[in-house]
């Protein structure tokens, strides 16, 4: 903290009026379902230099930009409804707050898992935070079962068998840092090395839409299409915002076509994104259907296997979100409680297009891909090639077992392997073959 950002808060703080001191707005902590309305009496402050290690920038979320050091906090205030809060985003570096917390376990093999679990109960955000345990005394940090035994055999020789640790939480990264060797090294080692060793799964196997894009539909699609070439003189994936011109295109006309036929309770959302183990950040696109999500990331400089590391962090937070919401709810349905939670990813320039779907929980899941698809604007725009290359982006398709349920009800009741290859989505007009100088799809 500056010297004169020091001086503008002493001045501040030694206002003798309450009504000046009390600094009241709504807040959301980043990974929260709901804001809270704060109070603080700022007449109390006299220095915060001493937190400021701790603290990190701050973002308003609906222009996304960082509030600087010296921005008065009451302009804050005023603008803050319990709809329209401060978010917040990772105001405390590598500790988790001073709650305090004990527990007793049994000394044995699995005594750290133990304590783990223990802390995971009573600080239920610890479930998706990568933390480790903090020796005060010794300024040890404990990652593993070598380093809790060492402290307990120095523990024993002192005749303590009181321990007291700190829990701090290890720094994430941002999903946009993420390099594909590296996802597949910290997030899907255990199943799979490289793209090429992931399951595929083809989109041409996948059932017809049960209501067919008007050919109506289709010529408005193509004419949007159309109208970005003119404008971009055929360049299709020069920059970001040429890209979000036409993967725009593509994901408006498939959710218009979902919300008239299918459900009327979608919801597309930008910036958005779900907070995990693996990484925090927004989203380029979240859509989600009933309580399926699809993440949609914008891959940058055509760099597919760099939006496809960024897509896998997103997709395991999504599933790590999944899973905490299921226990904390405890769904009523059975048949619902049963279902292993799913997500589906699409990563793409508007020209390159590559689809992810996972099913299962982080600890037992199953990842499914498939080829990575050229979209050729400019040869083939008739509508009647679209009706067969064009399937509908976003939409689950039940097979004939279901047909008699509503929508909600087959897709909460029906058992998982009903839902037969389940993604259908908008991958091509034209599908050619993928441009030669792409990147290889291996780890690197």
């Amino acid at each position: 903290m500056s010297y004169e950002d020091k001086s503008k808060l002493t001045k501040f703080t030694e206002r003798p009026s309450t009504s000046n001191s009390i600094i009241k707005m709504w807040v959301l902590l980043e990974g929260d379902l709901n804001s809270d309305k704060l109070e603080a009496d700022i007449s109390q402050v006299t220095d915060l230099a001493d937190s400021q290690e701790r603290v990190r920038t701050v973002k308003k979320y609906r222009n996304n930009t960082s509030i600087l050091p010296g921005t008065c906090l009451q302009n804050l205030v005023n603008d803050t409804t319990a709809k329209n809060p401060l978010i917040v985003r990772y105001p405390l570096l590598k500790e988790n707050g001073h709650k305090p917390g004990k527990t007793k376990i049994p000394h044995n093999t699995g005594s750290l898992n133990l304590l783990r679990e223990a802390v995971v109960e009573k600080f239920k955000k610890l479930q998706t935070e990568n933390f480790y345990f903090f020796n005060d005394g010794t300024k040890d940090e404990i990652w593993n079962n070598y380093h809790f035994n060492d402290l307990i055999s120095q523990t024993e020789l002192n005749g303590n068998y009181n321990l007291k640790l700190k829990v701090k939480i290890e720094d994430k990264k941002s999903y946009s840092d993420w390099e594909l060797k590296d996802a597949f090294k910290d997030i899907l080692q255990k199943e799979y090395d490289s793209l090429e060793d992931i399951p595929n799964f083809c989109l041409n196997n996948l059932p017809p839409l049960d209501h067919p894009f008007p050919e109506v539909e289709l010529t408005n699609f193509v004419w949007e299409l159309k109208k970005a070439l003119i404008n971009y003189n055929n360049a299709i994936s020069t920059n970001e915002m040429t890209c979000r011109t036409y993967i725009n295109a593509f994901i408006t006309t498939a959710n218009k076509h979902i919300i008239q036929h299918v459900d009327k309770k979608l919801r597309l959302t930008n910036e958005i994104g779900p907070d995990g183990s693996f990484g925090h950040g927004p989203t380029d696109y979240t859509v989600k259907i009933v309580d399926i999500l699809v993440l949609i990331c914008e891959a940058k400089s055509e760099n597919m296997n760099k939006g496809s590391a960024k897509l896998i962090a997103q997709m395991h937070s999504a599933i790590e979100q999944q899973v905490r919401r299921k226990k904390e709810q405890q769904l009523g349905k059975r048949k619902r409680e049963q279902m292993e939670p799913i997500v589906f990813g699409i990563v793409t320039t508007g020209k390159l297009w590559r689809f992810f779907r996972w099913e299962g929980s982080s600890e037992s899941r199953q990842v499914q891909i498939t080829e990575e698809f050229t979209c050729n604007f400019i040869d083939t725009m008739e509508p009647e090639k679209m009706l067969n290359s064009l399937p509908l982006m976003l939409l689950f398709t039940i097979t004939d077992e279901t047909q008699e349920m509503t929508w909600e009800d087959r897709m909460m009741g029906a058992d998982i392997q009903t839902i037969n290859r389940s993604l259908v989505t908008i991958a091509t007009l034209y599908v050619v073959n993928p441009e030669e100088e792409q990147d290889d799809k291996g780890g690197g």
